[in-house]
């Protein structure tokens, strides 16, 4: 038979989600003190109880204007047969939907903008390149003068 359990004392998973936090932060605040537990043994090993009236307390003074989810596992689900809930949802995925749409086409500008980007850049790549070659031509074309010719401008030969 199975223990009842006291309605009073809160498991720190339950605890945790009622205040909506991870059950590591609300740990390291038990272990610090600021959150007034006890230790108990558990199934898996020793585990902490945390008073409900402990829980509200720290809640109030640590997150003002916070207030305990009473059933934290339908805390977002909105009730199907309430047709406000049902138009709500259906504003929300509206609104998504519109929302989607715009990244879409947000991605669409940014892969033009990035392909026209891309473009440009070969043409300025191509354009360098022959000018590069065209540097190279002249070079060549400079060196086949030899040394008193380049300085003198003359074809190189003795006069």
């Amino acid at each position: 038979m199975a223990k009842p359990r006291d309605t009073d004392t809160l498991s720190l998973g339950s605890a945790a989600r009622q205040v909506g936090l991870s059950v590591v932060t609300l740990r390291k605040y038990v272990t610090s003190g600021e959150l007034p537990a006890t230790k108990t043994q558990g199934r898996h090993g020793n585990t902490w109880a945390i008073a409900r009236v402990d829980l509200e307390a720290f809640t109030r003074k640590r997150f003002p204007g916070r207030d305990l989810v009473a059933d934290p596992d339908n805390r977002e689900r909105p009730d199907p047969d309430n047709r406000e809930s049902a138009v709500e949802l259906r504003r929300r995925l509206d609104d998504t939907l519109v929302e989607l749409g715009r990244y879409r086409a947000l991605t669409e500008k940014a892969e033009s903008a990035s392909a026209d980007v891309e473009r440009l850049l070969k043409e300025r790549i191509a354009e360098l390149q022959a000018e590069r070659d065209v540097a190279r031509d002249e070079l060549q074309r400079l060196r086949g003068r030899g040394f008193w010719g380049r300085l003198f401008g003359g074809s190189g030969g003795a006069a």
